[in-house]
């Protein structure tokens, strides 16, 4: 019968943050002591973004597109470091070097047994390869898996209409990035430069994971960084110029135009989504405190991971309840595409007397962001408050939407 010395082991990972390349990340080290004796730091020959590591539970942040990637591996290295340790307990004393050494010496072979030709991988091949290995299962939302796909279908377009189908990933480079913005914009439909952006963002990520998987040595695109002039960011609508929207003339306007601007009004005083807009039941909406509330699930919360999503219990606003109140019922609400949404809103701010620069290329997307300035700057309710109201789980997404003012700061003094 065979006897082992029980051992007590401790394994940490930390990065070398004074090592950090363009693409911000940094080597991954790694030291064991057993019996409080610690061995020299060695490398597990990982890059790990720098800002998604997180050094006390000891694995790359999930929020991050290869943090199931890289989090195995360094599950990988660390069940395997405890493996050694009772294979060598059995033999007798066991120190932390020995670990180290016997650890180090498997992997040096391994590295040179698993690193193969990148001309066996064509990126055809692969971007549906990285999405289904790598996107998934993060828990992606069912909208990011759409619009994943789509940067798929477009990169796809692209290689078969310029004659790249057998190009290899080793081989993406800056002029491949160069030859497919030109592409995009002059398609029929031309990208702008940040939608062109999110598809060489999802390449470089594609390149990150095959050089983890050791497809590649390198990624040719780390710290890459497109050149685009980004529009003012908008702060959303004041209740002045909610205002100036409620009193256009409807003699001035379409019948498209008046259901458009009554979905906006009720949007700003809610906070939905236009995707939730569109998927409203009357059963959402009641009353407490004399106030209406709409209760209901946030469809780009839907994720693999979480497929209830996050509830948002949001409390309707005065012009809110004024619009759904004038239509009889919340189903009884007019209903367009978000595409008619878009056209339409831009042409009611064209016809009211707003005049904000940042305010020029309006979108649905701004409800949600005048909905937070309102309630935090007029009715006063805190991050988390608003956070609640809004179906967030921190606050990181309120403060990017509102901007604290003067009117903020009033009002607080006269509690």
């Amino acid at each position: 019968m065979q006897f082992f010395t029980l051992n007590k082991m401790r394994i940490r990972f930390w990065t070398r943050i004074d090592s950090i390349n363009e693409a911000g990340q940094a080597p991954l080290n790694c030291y064991v002591i057993v019996n409080k004796v610690k061995c020299p730091d060695f490398s597990v020959d990982l890059m790990i973004p720098v800002e998604a590591w997180d050094s006390k539970k000891q694995q790359v942040n999930e929020w991050h597109s290869l943090a199931s990637v890289l989090n195995q591996k360094i599950n990988f290295i660390r069940i395997r470091l405890m493996q050694i340790e009772m294979q060598l307990s059995l033999q007798g004393e066991v120190t932390a070097k020995m670990v180290k050494e016997k650890f180090f010496d498997e992997y040096k072979n391994k590295k040179k047994e698993t690193i193969v030709k990148a001309d066996k991988f064509l990126l055809i091949d692969e971007l549906p390869l990285f999405y289904k290995e790598a996107r998934q299962p993060l828990g992606i939302s069912n909208n990011t898996g759409k619009n994943d796909n789509s940067i798929i279908t477009n990169i796809k377009q692209f290689l078969k209409e310029t004659d790249r189908l057998k190009i290899e990933v080793g081989q993406v480079d800056l002029e491949f990035v160069k030859y497919f913005n030109l592409y995009m914009k002059k398609r029929k439909k031309p990208a702008q430069q940040v939608h062109i952006n999110r598809h060489v963002a999802y390449l470089r990520q594609m390149l990150d994971f095959s050089v983890s998987e050791k497809k590649i040595k390198y990624n040719p695109l780390a710290g890459l960084r497109l050149a685009c002039n980004y529009e003012e960011n908008p702060e959303g609508f004041e209740p002045d110029d909610i205002q100036k929207i409620k009193d256009i003339s409807r003699h001035f306007m379409s019948e498209l135009q008046v259901k458009v601007r009554d979905i906006f009004l009720f949007m700003m005083g809610t906070g939905m989504d236009f995707c939730d807009y569109q998927q409203r039941t009357d059963q959402d909406l009641y009353r407490e405190k004399s106030f209406y509330w709409l209760k209901y699930t946030r469809q780009k919360t839907i994720t693999y991971k979480r497929p209830k999503g996050l509830m948002a219990d949001t409390m309707l606003l005065p012009d809110a309840v004024e619009v759904m109140l004038n239509y009889g019922s919340l189903s009884a609400m007019p209903d367009c595409t978000l595409n008619e949404f878009n056209e339409q809103i831009k042409a009611i701010y064209k016809l009211s007397n707003i005049r904000r620069r940042d305010l020029e290329k309006i979108s649905s997307k701004l409800c949600r962001k005048t909905y937070a300035n309102l309630q935090s700057n007029y009715q006063g309710f805190s991050d988390e408050s608003v956070a609640y109201l809004m179906g967030h789980t921190t606050t990181k997404h309120i403060k990017k939407y509102r901007k604290y003012k003067k009117q903020r700061v009033l009002n607080e003094l006269k509690k």
